[in-house]
Formats: C-alpha cells, structure tokens, sequence
C-alpha cells in the first residue's frame, strides 16, 4: 500500500493544489501548456518520492552486493506488460472513439460521461487489487495454494459486495445522476444501467487477471486482454450502428465478461482456482498445545512441535497426520511416508508435475513435522531420512522452474537425525549432513556438511556438534 502513496495520493492531490493556486493567484496564466507543465512536474515529484522510498526500504546489503543486468530477459519479461498495458487502455478509450465516428460528437460527449459514470465501480477493484496483489504474491512464493485459495475467494466476496453497493446506487439514481450534466444527457440511462452490469458481473473474475500476474503468468493475461480488445472493436463495429450508445454499452460490458471468464479459465487450468464470491472458505482451527517448561531444546528449535496428534487419515496405524494437515499430489505414489512419522497441525505436503517431470517427496521414518511446514515438490525432490525433527513454519521448496541456473542435483536432502529451527527454509539443490541442526529462522543456501550446527540468513557454520550438549547448542544460537 505504501508504494502506491506517490501514485495514487501525492500526484493527484498536488496537481489538484497547484491548478487550485494558479487559478486563484494566477488566472492570466491558465492554459493548456500551464496544466501540461503542472502535471510533467507532478509526475517527476512522484517519481521522486518512490525512488526515496525505494532506497530507504532496501536492506543496506542490496546497496552493497555487485550489479547484475539481465537485458535481454528483463526485455523479453516486460513485454507482455506493455501489450497488457496497451489492451487496456484500447478497451477503455475504443467505444467512445467508434462511437464518435459512428454517430458523431453528441453521442460521444454523452457516453464518455456514462464511462465515467461505470468506471467508479472500478475504484474498488483497484482498492481490492493494491492490499490483495501481495499477499498472492507472498503465499505462491511458498507454494501456499491454499491460503491464494482463501484470499481470492475473500477478495472476491468483498470486491463483488463493494462493487453491487456501487452500481445499484448509480442504477438507482442513474436519471439524476445524468441529469446533472444536462437534459440531453439522460438518454444515456439504459446505456449506464448495461455498463453498471457488465462491471459488477466482471468485477470478481477480474482478480484472476491479477492471479496469474502475480503467479508469473503474465503472458496469459496478455493474450486475454488483446483477445477481449478484439472482440470489443468487433462488437462495437457491429452494434453502434444499429443501437447507438446501448450498442457500445453492450459491446464494453460484453468484453469485460469475457474478459473475466479467460482469466478464470486459465486460473483454473493453471493452479485450481478461479474467484468465487460465493464461496466460504472454513477457517484455520485454532491450534492450542499444553503448556510445556522452557528447555534449552526449545530454544536451539524455537517451539517444535509437541502435541498429541488426532489423525484424521493414516496410511499406516503408526503414522499420525492432523486433521488440519493438508496433502496434495497428482499420484499417489509421489509422496511416500515411513512409520512413526508425525505431521502437525495446518502443514502443508505437495507433489506436483512440471514439464513432464514428477514430483517427489520421501519421509523416512521416526520423522516428525511441525506445524504449518510448506513441503512443496514440484518436477524436483525432496528426501527426508530418518528421525529428523522438523520445526514450526519450515520451509523446503524445490520447484524445477526456479531453476535459474544448473544444479549438480537438483533436490533437498536431509539425512538422517537432522533438526531444523522453526521457520527455517532450505533452498533448492541443498544438501544437509547426519546429525546436522539449523537454528531458527535461518535460510540455508549451500549444503551442510554432517555433525556441525549451523545458524544465520543465509545460513553459516556456527560450531562443530560433537562433543556438544543441547544446553551447550542453545547458548552458542542464542549468543550469535
């Protein structure tokens, strides 16, 4: 939200100012090349602004690591943003041009009031978009499909509530609202009313256009929003003509729907999920554990798991998986688990296929998992051997299409007797040794060697374990 500061709040409320002052103190000097001025000069104060914020929000190290520049990617990457960018704006502009030319400036003048009108409804979607972007971000960037499920629908059920309140008002008071414009201007009332409908039926399947942005599928929504700006040119050629400013009406609104449907389409085919504002989605169960003591293996692990498990489904009477717990996979076999393993409570298994390329994910036995761990094997690995403790919040990702260089294995290895800290996370093609422990909230980017603890963000040697008591572990990770 603060990013969206310079944009949406210190530009049009300093061009506001600055039009007001030389109005007021000026007037002799007020014409088009003065607001032209004043808007060049907002921008660049803008722009000033989100650079500063830029550099004071950078942690000091990114200040200190080499530059990398890749040209020809970052090229390649940025244009499907400008094609979405130049659809878009095709979309919003394309009716009213037609219609000019169609049926002259009158009926322009009349329905660019209408658009106007029908695009209040879209203040919410930016609303909705700006606080819900991120958190898909966020979430796909553990692999947490669950929680982007959640949050689109909630989304969704928000966007569409705000956006029915919003164009009902303008429905109902759509005759007045035109009225104050002038009398001529009222016959544009049935044209607002189709406008006002094709934005609240497309609203919630708007934001799965800003899934797939924020799931790295912006090529899709690219291809959506030129397609839709193609049928509205069509549509609009057709139905201006016969219907005059219903027929642009009807043409926007159409393409807006469809528009909608294709993102949710290929959200769907994608990842699961399309944006529905009538679905509730359960929330998490509240987690409660018994009070336990304050010991130095609690401090080395940061609150492993230690509940009493009520397994809901077990592949074997020994293994005890909670009932929140949550195991996805396209086959049954890419996810094998030994006995006397322990699964907490909202954690997270997923095996998926990428590219032809399956999936994987091994447990050995006398494994336990914390809760809310995010085990996530996607076209790669994961191995965990046996009698590893895994803390609260652990991350291992291992999704072939990070991949942005090659690896001499690409999987995650934990042999036997590891333990890793609560909200540890281990990078892809990273091996740790026997007996190894990770401290807490550290991020292992190299293997670890076996018997020696390790701790930091990214993670660093800290001591050798033999010959070391858990109180001894404790106070070196609590004095780094």
């Amino acid at each position: 939200v603060k990013s969206d500061f310079p944009e949406l709040l210190i530009k049009p409320l300093m061009f506001l100012a600055l039009i007001a002052v030389m109005v007021v103190l000026f007037p002799a000097y007020l014409s088009v090349y003065s607001i032209m001025g004043i808007y060049v000069l907002t921008v660049g104060v803008a722009a000033w602004v989100g650079a500063r914020q830029l550099l004071t929000t950078l942690p000091i190290e990114t200040k200190k690591a080499p530059a990398f520049y890749q040209t020809e990617q970052w090229f390649r990457g940025s244009l499907p943003f400008l094609m979405i960018v130049a659809m878009f704006a095709i979309n919003q502009q394309i009716d009213v041009l037609m219609l000019g030319a169609i049926q002259g400036t009158s009926a322009a003048g009349i329905y660019t009031v209408i658009g106007r009108g029908a695009q209040l409804i879209q203040f919410s979607l930016a609303a909705v978009s700006s606080a819900t972007g991120p958190t898909i971000a966020q979430l796909y960037a553990v692999q947490n499909l669950a929680q982007v499920e959640r949050v689109t629908h909630n989304s969704a059920r928000l966007l569409w509530c705000a956006c029915a309140g919003i164009s009902t008002s303008l429905i109902a008071v759509g005759y007045w609202f035109l009225l104050i414009f002038g009398a001529e201007f009222v016959q544009g009332q049935t044209a607002l009313t189709i406008l006002c409908l094709g934005y609240m039926l497309s609203a919630p399947f708007e934001l799965a256009g800003l899934l797939l942005l924020m799931t790295g599928r912006e090529r899709d929504t690219a291809i959506g929003t030129g397609i839709t700006a193609l049928l509205n040119v069509i549509l609009n050629s057709l139905l201006i003509p016969r219907f005059g400013l219903e027929g642009a009406a009807f043409a926007t609104a159409t393409s807006l729907v469809m528009r909608g449907l294709f993102f949710s389409f290929r959200t769907y085919q994608t990842l699961k999920i399309v944006p529905n504002p009538l679905k509730f989605s359960s929330g998490d169960s509240a987690i409660r554990t018994s009070p336990t003591k304050t010991s130095a293996l609690s401090r080395v692990l940061s609150s492993f798991h230690r509940k009493q498990f009520h397994p809901s489904k077990q592949r074997h009477s020994d293994i005890s998986i909670d009932a929140s717990a949550r195991l996805t996979y396209q086959d049954s076999q890419s996810i094998k688990i030994g006995s006397r393993v322990r699964i907490g409570a909202l954690s997270e298994l997923t095996t998926a296929t990428d590219g032809g390329y399956p999936g994987r994910l091994t447990i050995a036995g006398g494994t336990t998992i914390g809760r809310q761990a995010r085990l996530t094997a996607i076209g790669e690995r994961i191995f965990i051997g046996q009698n590893c403790q895994i803390g609260d919040r652990v991350t291992l990702i291992a999704n072939r299409s990070d991949r942005t260089f090659p690896l001499s294995d690409p999987a995650i290895y934990l042999n036997d007797g590891v333990w890793l800290g609560a909200g540890t996370i281990v990078h892809l093609g990273c091996a740790i040794g026997e007996n190894s422990i990770v401290g807490s909230d550290s991020v292992v980017t190299d293997d670890i060697p076996a018997n020696e603890v390790w701790a930091g963000d990214p993670a660093r040697k800290i001591c050798d374990r033999k010959g070391l008591s858990i109180e001894d572990i404790a106070t070196l990770l609590e004095a780094r």
